[in-house]
């Protein structure tokens, strides 16, 4: 029942997205931006912007750790699945390697029931992250020495 009335609500939000967006100059030489074009009769530019995703993750990183390119570790790598929360900074200092070294990974986010239920099956008993599993190896923790050594396995 939930995700019906999210589903509707996430529709009725779309078309909001749509509606155009004006950029004038007031009399006072100020930018401003509206909804409605300006009533005192000067020229708006009308602006269309683009709708973001809602997800941080660049476009083809999620799902892709089959696709290999030649900087990417080696076929034994699999499917890279990096176990974090909102919150912890550590996490952030992983996502960010991970994206900077072009090694493409699953995110997921502990403290909601899918990733927490995927979590304990995975690390019963621990509660810590961030937690990286990438083919049969895993690591706890996060530093740059850390991450460049676990992968270094799969670049050989």
């Amino acid at each position: 029942m939930i995700r019906i009335a999210l589903l509707a609500l996430a529709c009725a939000a779309m078309p909001t997205a749509a509606q155009p967006l004006y950029k004038s100059i007031g009399p006072d030489g100020r930018v401003i931006y509206s909804d409605k074009p300006p009533t005192d009769g000067s020229k708006p530019s009308q602006l269309h912007l683009k709708v973001a995703p809602p997800s941080a993750t660049p476009p083809g990183a999620v799902g892709k750790a089959a696709d290999k390119k030649p900087d990417s570790p080696g076929p034994a790598l699999g499917m890279v699945r990096l176990y974090t929360t909102q919150w912890c900074g550590y996490c952030r200092q992983a996502r960010a390697y991970l994206f900077a070294n072009r090694i493409p990974f699953l995110e997921i986010d502990t403290e909601n029931p899918d990733g927490a239920l995927e979590y304990r099956r995975v690390r019963p008993g621990s509660k810590a992250v961030p937690y990286l599993v990438a083919g049969d190896r895993s690591t706890a923790g996060f530093t740059a020495a850390s991450y460049d050594e676990f992968f270094s396995a799969f670049r050989r």
